[in-house]
């Protein structure tokens, strides 16, 4: 989940991951 909140494609996987960024 971290992984998608400090990925390059931040906004892309945002989506994708949801709230488990938060």
């Amino acid at each position: 989940p971290v992984d998608c909140c400090v990925s390059s494609l931040w906004l892309a996987m945002f989506l994708a991951c949801g709230s488990l960024c938060f």
